[in-house]
């Protein structure tokens, strides 16, 4: 606080090029024509309104601290304004806000837009619930995928703000479950932990067959009578091709995969095992959800016995849930 009101003399400290501060004394008039560009320009899309407005009173603000929050503030004025959700920016995407913002100085926004539209597609996830018909939902998206990044228009960047929408779902609904069961059991709770789902360039480069680190998007800790018994992650992966698959040979799909263990076991993220749990994978694809089983059939591979997977397209978010916890408190752990 002993800095509060005191005008900058050094650079403000993004992680990439350094950019100096106006002199204070030309603040109000530079703030002057922000507004006016922003209050004339009513006809982009919220979330460029937002992105634009929060870089432009960073290249204004004269003082060392403060400046964040008020863009973040004003970020979240733009887009209440256009009708969406306040967003912010959380603490574990900090660091690619910073790069962002650096870039957005530069006159490349596609990283800030990015950051804003996939922080409204989990707001919106959250808020709209499993309760929402998917019509609704679908409208949600539909008009964010249409109009969020004016630079992205191409059909595969619309297909990546479709499938995060539905992937956040999946993972609001696991994290609702969760929460409810911790609160209605005296014996039995469930430690929820998300993490921030995969840009929309990790997502092409796993379509592509690339390796990518931060692919875990969300894990659980199952607790019986106060031990910890189980503990399973969900993380992205490029989905192989089955001969029952309904996809065109080659299109690139990204899938949740499921692998677990006891709380300090090392897991598998190859090829998860174990005759008690069912799940193996769940994935997105024309409107669908498939969910990827085990089904007690072993079979002969190259080098070793390999398990039988069947998929299906009949049990919603709920009902996979349901089936999971089934076989990881009664099967695996005998509740």
């Amino acid at each position: 606080m002993k800095r509060l009101g005191v005008t900058a003399k050094e650079m403000s400290k993004y992680p990439k090029q350094p950019l100096p501060p106006p002199a204070h004394g030309s603040v109000p008039s530079l703030i002057d024509d922000m507004i006016a560009i922003y209050v004339k320009d009513d006809t982009a899309h919220p979330v460029i309104r937002a992105a634009w407005l929060h870089n432009r009173f960073t290249h204004i603000h004269p003082f060392l601290d403060g400046n964040g929050r008020t863009a973040r503030l004003l970020q979240d004025f733009a887009l209440l304004s256009g009708k969406l959700f306040p967003t912010g920016v959380p603490s574990a995407l900090r660091d690619d806000y910073y790069d962002a913002l650096a870039d957005a100085d530069n006159d490349d926004w596609d990283g800030l837009v990015a950051i804003i539209a996939n922080r409204q597609l989990s707001v919106i996830a959250k808020a709209s619930g499993i309760a929402m018909e998917r019509e609704e939902r679908s409208k949600w998206v539909a008009r964010l995928a249409k109009k969020a990044d004016d630079k992205k228009k191409g059909a595969q960047h619309k297909q990546y703000l479709v499938w995060a929408h539905k992937m956040n779902e999946i993972q609001s609904a696991f994290e609702a479950t969760a929460q409810e069961i911790s609160d209605v059991s005296d014996v039995l709770s469930v430690e929820h932990q998300s993490y921030p789902i995969i840009d929309f360039k990790t997502w092409k480069n796993l379509g592509a067959g690339k390796r990518a680190t931060a692919t875990w998007f969300f894990g659980q800790i199952l607790i019986v009578d106060g031990d910890r018994a189980y503990r399973f992650v969900v993380y992205f992966r490029k989905h192989l091709s089955f001969p029952s698959d309904p996809f065109v040979d080659g299109e690139p799909i990204i899938s949740l995969r499921f692998t677990g263990g006891k709380p300090h076991e090392k897991y598998d993220f190859g090829q998860f095992s174990d005759p008690d749990i069912r799940l193996r994978e769940l994935l997105f694809h024309a409107e669908d959800l498939y969910v990827y089983y085990f089904n007690g059939k072993m079979r002969q591979g190259r080098h070793e016995q390999i398990e039988q997977w069947e998929h299906s397209t009949e049990f919603t978010a709920n009902d996979i849930i349901e089936h999971l916890y089934s076989d990881l408190f009664e099967n695996k752990n005998g509740v």
